[in-house]
Order: structure tokens, then sequence, then C-alpha cells
């Protein structure tokens, strides 16, 4: 097979393009699940498609499909990404490995490669949480038979707008959704690219990582129903104050966070409060609570403190409260296989890799029972992420996307790879 090679220029001039969809003017991208930019974002990638004599299409759950043929109809070698994001995000963030796939696609089509397996480029829809909470991952999720079209209509978001209604917004029909599940065997191996949401590799001062195990998370609602009272006429002691309880709960959580250690995380992301008058004490808050770590035993200690104390604060404060688990994720292993064919790519392209884990989720979480998955980091300076501040060098991007060039290839002529 003929040694190819990925076009670095054009893979960063087709990602600043794609980042002018939902582009804001301080450098940040929002294109929400399900929203219109992100419709546009995937027209624009079927566009981009079409341009190299790929035909792609639209699955039920809006996830981009596109397969270029092999010398036999064994089962696919997948790779791609999303291309939603959080509000004010990041131009990398998902971005980076829908791009990168589109790079590879691009090179073999170039190159009139003809591979024994075909390889299937994709972009997964709503991957992203912030718009219908535990919604996250929904594409893929779908792909993997893991949601149905109840759960669309369950979803809201804080407008109102039921998940299925912004798919129906968009052209999509969630009443299908059961079309857009895979069977075990149609995908031999997928692969995602992303930018590392951390510090490992630049610590280590590696450009690319290969992805070992994805944390689990555990996502919580809790609603602190209180008394809502006028400010000046009741006595502090007489007081029922849901957001003193959940200031409480806060910074129990983050207490407890740093007592766990480990490889745990814990953080309260949202907070509403109500009525939210300036001259009333505050009758009800629901706050949101993200745990999430590399082992289940970290989680449950973590929940189970957490649920106590809020027990605690509540009886101490006369609260009512109510807990609601809206996602229990297990951490997981990504394939052994997989990761010794990154490997071997990485050696014959002469590209440094260090195996790292991954403290954030991902798609290939989605598929990994249904087939075998990997994932490539690429090195982000700061760490930071789901801001305009996230980055990469464009060097070390364009070695992790030679990196899941080479890995295709490898994969899409050698069925024991």
């Amino acid at each position: 097979m003929p040694r190819l090679q990925i076009n670095a220029q054009r893979l960063r001039s087709t990602l600043v393009e794609l980042a002018k969809i939902g582009g804001e003017p301080e450098g940040g991208v929002t294109r929400l699940a399900y929203s219109q930019e992100e419709a546009q974002a995937r027209t624009w990638i079927i566009d981009r498609l079409a341009e190299i004599g790929l035909a792609a299409r639209l699955d039920a759950a809006g996830n981009v499909r596109a397969v270029r043929a092999g010398q036999t109809n064994a089962p696919t070698i997948m790779i791609g990404s999303h291309v939603d994001t959080v509000p004010h995000g990041g131009r990398f963030d998902g971005a980076a490995g829908t791009i990168a796939a589109l790079e590879v696609m691009r090179t073999v089509q170039e190159a009139n490669l003809s591979t024994t397996r075909p390889i299937e480029f994709v972009v997964f829809a709503a991957e992203e949480s912030p718009r219908f909470q535990a919604g996250n991952r929904f594409g893929s999720r779908a792909m993997a038979g893991q949601v149905t079209a109840e759960d669309a209509f369950r979803l809201v978001d804080d407008k109102g707008i039921t998940l299925g209604a912004a798919m129906q917004a968009v052209g999509l029909d969630p009443v299908q959704l059961e079309r857009a599940r895979r069977t075990v065997g149609e995908i031999a191996a997928f692969i995602e690219l992303h930018i590392e949401q951390g510090t490992i590799l630049a610590e280590a001062n590696s450009p690319v990582g290969i992805v070992t195990r994805v944390i689990g998370t555990r996502r919580y609602r809790i609603e602190l129903t209180g008394r809502a009272d006028h400010s000046g006429g009741t006595p502090m002691g007489a007081r029922r104050d849901a957001l003193a309880a959940a200031a409480e709960v806060v910074l129990a959580v983050e207490k407890i966070a740093n007592g766990i250690g480990g490889s745990l995380v814990g953080t309260v992301t949202t907070l509403q409060v109500e009525p939210n008058a300036m001259n009333v004490v505050p009758g009800q808050t629901v706050l949101g609570i993200d745990l999430r770590a590399l082992e289940v035993s970290e989680l449950d200690a973590a929940s189970e403190q957490i649920l106590e104390t809020v027990n605690t604060i509540s009886q101490r404060r006369r609260i009512q409260p109510c807990v609601q688990l809206l996602r229990d994720t297990a951490p997981i292993s990504l394939s052994e296989r997989i990761q010794a064919v990154l490997q071997t790519a990485a050696a014959r392209a002469a590209i440094p890799v260090r195996l790292v884990p991954s403290h954030t989720g991902h798609d290939a979480i989605s598929l990994n029972d249904l087939t075998d998955t990997g994932m490539i980091f690429v090195r982000n300076p700061t760490g930071q992420s789901h801001s305009p501040a996230e980055s990469v060098e464009w060097s070390d991007y364009a070695a992790a996307t030679q990196l899941l060039l080479e890995s295709v290839l490898l994969l899409a002529e050698n069925s024991n790879a």
C-alpha cells in the first residue's frame, strides 16, 4: 500500500471555515444540539463530502453518515465525532475530530486507494449536554440503541422545548428514531479523534495521546423546597430559605470531592432559584450535580456522602428535598486491540504518543458495546475547553490526523489488526 500524507494546510483551513457557522465575535462558537446552527454545520459537511464524490445521508437521529466502498462488504471502519457545541464554546471540541475524519476521507479519495474494508465517516448529532441535560450523546446513543422516541419527548430545554420538538424543527422525525440503530457486526471498529480536555499531554510534553479508559458519570437533579416569605417581614429564625440550603450543598459537594480524591471530580453545574425576586426569601432551588471518576467505587462514595449531606442539611433547615438521578454511566476501558493498532501506526509514522485516560465523556462511549472503540487525543496547551480559549498547536493536530489515517488504513486492510 502506498504511503499517504494528509494535507495539513487544508486540515487547518477547513476547521477554521467550519468555525464560522455559529461563530461569535470574541472567537467562541455556539451550535447547540438540534439547533439551526448544528443543522447548518451538518449540511456544510455533507456538501464537503459531495465535493469528493461521497454521498452522505442523515439517519433518523440526525447523524451524518457516508461510506466509502471497499473491495468487500465487510463491516466498516468508522471515524468521526460531532459538530454541536456548548454555549459560547471553542472551535475544536468535536469539530477537530470531525474535520480530521473528513481529511482522512479526502486523502484516501484523492489517492483513489482501494481498501479491503469500507471506511465509514460519521458526524454524531447532539453530543453536548447543556441544552437537554441528560440528552448528551443522543445521536451516538441512538445509533447504539440506547434511547427511544419517548426519551426524545421527555427531555426538555430551559425554554420548554422538548428534544423531539427540536428534532422536528430541523427536519427530523423522532418517531423514527429506532431506524438509526446499528447492530453488532456492522461496524468493525470506531476511532474518534478529540482534543484533550485537560493537561496530561501538555504536562508530559506529548503531542498526541492514545486513550485507554474513559470516566464514568453520575448526574443528579436536586430540588430543595422551603417556603417563600417576605425578605423584610420574616425573622431569621422563622425562615425556610431554600437558597441558603443550596449554598451549603454547593460547598459540601466541593468538600466531599476533595476529600475522596483519586480521579473523582464533583461540580454543582446549574442552580435555579424561585421566585428569584429581590424582596422574597427563596422558596425553592434546583441544583444540577455532575460527578465523574475513573472508578465506580469513587462515584459510589461521593454519591452516598452527598445524598446523606443533602438530607442532613434539609432536616436542619426544614427543607423538603427531592433527588432525581439523571445519568449513571460506568467508567469503561477502550479496546486493547485498537490501542495496539494505534501504537503500531504511531511507530510507523514516527509520531510520539502517550497512553492517557480521558476525564471527559465522548461519543466513543456510546459505541463501546457495539464495536471495538478507540480514541486519539490532541494536546491542548492550556487544558481549557468548553471555552473560546480552547486551542491546539496546528502541528499536533496534523500529527494526530496523520495517526488517524495510518490507523484506519491498517484496520481497513488487515482483518486481524
